[in-house]
């Protein structure tokens, strides 16, 4: 029975499908609304948070490398010859992996998580476009508008 009003869950999978010139004026509406902005903002300092952390995190790998290569310099100065070229490959091979899976176990996750829960307060919120996704295509047109909504709120 049609009683001539749509359920939310409806009216949110027609925003899912919005175009980028659709989906502006409505972002500008919800810009105007304190509630959004703060809610917004909020994301912003969350991502921020993360982001911080994991270059904090990143940057420990990296002071430890340092800190390998500069043993090894030290070894090779006692005994009065360079650090080898296969040590010095050795120790950038192992940073090099190190780093790889930093990125691959920690912040890979972190992040997608992180874009999971974006995606979800977005379309909760009525952002057109906004659902949880792993399509590239789908997610480039989220980033444009969230672009947009940065730039406004």
């Amino acid at each position: 029975m049609d009683d001539g009003f749509r359920s939310e869950q409806s009216i949110q999978d027609d925003r899912r499908k919005y175009s980028y010139k659709q989906a502006l004026p409505i972002i500008g509406e919800l810009a105007q609304d304190e509630a959004f902005v703060e809610a917004i903002n909020q994301m912003k300092k969350e991502q921020n948070d993360l982001e911080k952390l994991l270059h904090s995190q990143r940057r420990e790998i990296t002071t430890m490398h340092e800190g390998k290569v500069k043993v090894a310099k030290q070894r090779a100065n006692i005994v009065g010859q360079p650090i080898t070229r296969h040590d010095a490959l050795m120790l950038n091979d192992n940073w090099k992996k190190a780093l790889a899976k930093f990125d691959r176990e920690k912040v890979l996750p972190l992040w997608d998580d992180l874009v999971s829960r974006q995606q979800q307060k977005l379309e909760k919120m009525g952002v057109p476009t906004m659902f949880e996704t792993q399509e590239q295509d789908e997610r480039e047109k989220q980033q444009k508008l969230v672009k947009v909504m940065e730039n406004l709120v």
